[in-house]
């Protein structure tokens, strides 16, 4: 690292492959390196062999959409399974509707150190492994979701894809933060009956944030009942809801 100014990501890379000799990892360095603005940036051929895969005609520097869920079907990731958003969210993925840069890909991927189709695959099981054990980082993804799959105009996510992924994430129980059957299928009775309510047809990011810090504290009924304080400061739809059930007898 000192000696080239890459990352140590890179260097690995390069020592790896000429078996730990600093000096043959050196000479591949600079055999391989394009200078830009005066610094070093230095690819895996075959990572840039995936990317150029997955381009189309006049697009050599970017993917388009239909190259992204290309490649990450070939991942044998589904695009509904919230692993194909842990995906998007270490590529630096803001708007699915804009072009992934070459950079993206290529920044992302080698400081994964890896090259391989195999080798992404790999390490998106450890991804998903921790989905289903790091609260915080199953938290960083569900936050991640909403600015994904809000609508540009009204910066609210339409009810049927929040619902989808409320099921997704919390009814299969398979992540790090689990709540009660009850308290996710009343939720969604909830939403689903309010067709007048603009509030639960188009979700806010207040009601989305607000919602999963709601289910972490009361994950079932009886730590609902026992101590929930309807003068904390929960949006008034999560407010909305405990009448609800309590109008309910839930």
């Amino acid at each position: 690292m000192n000696l080239t100014g890459c990352k140590y990501s890179v260097a690995q890379q390069y020592l790896r492959r000429n078996g730990g000799r600093v000096e043959y990892a050196l000479n591949d360095y600079y055999d391989h390196v394009d200078a830009i603005g005066g610094m070093r940036q230095s690819y895996s051929p075959r990572l840039v062999g995936i990317f150029e895969k997955y381009t189309t005609v006049g697009q050599a520097t970017q993917w388009d959409t239909t190259g992204l869920i290309r490649y990450i079907e070939d991942l044998g990731v589904s695009i509904e399974d919230p692993l194909a958003l842990c995906l998007a969210e270490m590529l630096c993925i803001k708007d699915l509707t804009k072009p992934l840069s070459r950079e993206q890909f290529l920044d992302a991927w080698t400081d994964q150190c890896c090259d391989t189709l195999d080798q992404m695959r790999a390490h998106l099981q450890t991804l998903e492994a921790r989905l289903e054990t790091d609260k915080d980082y199953f938290k960083s993804i569900y936050l991640y979701m909403f600015p994904l799959n809000a609508d540009e105009t009204t910066h609210h996510m339409p009810k049927d894809v929040a619902v989808e992924y409320w099921n997704i994430l919390f009814k299969t129980k398979k992540y790090a933060l689990k709540v009660s059957d009850s308290r996710i299928e009343s939720w969604l009775a909830f939403i689903n009956a309010g067709e007048s309510d603009p509030r639960r047809q188009n979700i806010s990011w207040d009601t989305w944030r607000m919602f999963y810090k709601f289910v972490e504290q009361y994950p079932d009924d009886n730590s609902l009942k026992d101590t929930y304080d309807e003068m904390a400061s929960w949006p008034l739809l999560i407010d909305e809801y405990y009448e609800y059930l309590e109008d309910n007898n839930i």
